[in-house]
C-alpha cells in the first residue's frame, strides 16, 4: 500500500496485556472456565492470523505484542504482519506496574518509528492497552504522579502515539480516562459492562481490536469502534 511519494505505508500497531496475578491465579478467578491469562493467549495469535489473511491490510500493518507485570515483557518485537509466524508465550506476573509499561513503550516507539520512518511513510502508532485493573507496584497502590510522568511523556513523542485503554475485572473508569489519549474531546477508554463473563468480554474485545485495525489501515486513521460488551468509560474530556 503506497502513499503519493511511492512509499509503502506502516501502522505500527502494539497490543499491551496486563498479566498481573489477577489475570491468571485461580484466587482472583473463582468459578471461570479459562482464566484471563489462557484466554489472551488463544486470542492474540488468532487476531494476527485474521489480519494477515487480509492482504491490503497485513502488507502495510506492523504489531507488537507487549506483557507487563512487575516488570516487562515483549512477547512479539513489532515486525510485520506477514513476518510473524508465532509468538513467544506470556509469562505469569505479579503485580501491575504501569510506570513500567509506559516506560517501556516510550523507549521502543521512539526506537521503532525511528528504524520505519527511514524507510516508510509511518501513520501514528496505536497502542491497545488491555488491563484488568488498577496500578500497583510495591506494597500499595502505585501513585498516579508515578506512572502518568511516563505515559504523558510516552504521548508527547513525535509520532504522536495514540493510547486506546480497554478495562475489565477490577479496572476502574478514572483510571482508563487518565491512561487514554482521545479522539475529539473524548478518551478512547471502554470498560467492560457489569455481570459479562470474561470470556465474552476478551471474545469481543477481539474483534474490535480486528475492526479497528482494518479500519484504520483502510482510511489512513485511526479507527475504533466500541466492544459489544463494553461501554465508554468516561465523558467528553481533555487528555
Amino acid at each position: 500500500m503506497l502513499d503519493g511519494d511511492g512509499r509503502q505505508r506502516a501502522f505500527p500497531f502494539y497490543v499491551v496485556c496486563d498479566v498481573s496475578q489477577s489475570m491468571w491465579h485461580p484466587e482472583h478467578n473463582i468459578g471461570v472456565r479459562q482464566v484471563p491469562l489462557e484466554l489472551l493467549a488463544e486470542a492474540v495469535p488468532q487476531l494476527i492470523g485474521k489480519i494477515q489473511r487480509k492482504p491490503a491490510v497485513a502488507d502495510a500493518a506492523f504489531m507488537s505484542v507487549i506483557g507487563f507485570h512487575s516488570s516487562v515483557e515483549e512477547v512479539l518485537p513489532l515486525t510485520h504482519l506477514n513476518d510473524i509466524v508465532d509468538l513467544r508465550p506470556f509469562k505469569r506476573g505479579a503485580q501491575t506496574n504501569y510506570a513500567a509499561a509506559f516506560q517501556f513503550l516510550y523507549e521502543r516507539l521512539r526506537e521503532d518509528c525511528g528504524r520505519l520512518s527511514r524507510s516508510h511513510r509511518l501513520k501514528r502508532p496505536a497502542i491497545f492497552f488491555l488491563t484488568d485493573g488498577i496500578p500497583f507496584y510495591g506494597s500499595e497502590a502505585q501513585p498516579e504522579h508515578v506512572w502518568r510522568v511516563a505515559r504523558d511523556r510516552l504521548v508527547a513523542l513525535d509520532v504522536l502515539p495514540q493510547i486506546i485503554a480497554f478495562g475489565f475485572g477490577q479496572a476502574r473508569r478514572n483510571v482508563l480516562c487518565k491512561v487514554a489519549t482521545t479522539q475529539g474531546s473524548r478518551p478512547l477508554a471502554f470498560i467492560a459492562k457489569g455481570g459479562i463473563d470474561v470470556a465474552e468480554v476478551l471474545g469481543a474485545l477481539m474483534k474490535t481490536l480486528f475492526i479497528s485495525i482494518n479500519a484504520s489501515v483502510e482510511t489512513g486513521e485511526l479507527s475504533v469502534r466500541t466492544p459489544d460488551s463494553m461501554s465508554w468509560a468516561c465523558p467528553a474530556a481533555a487528555g
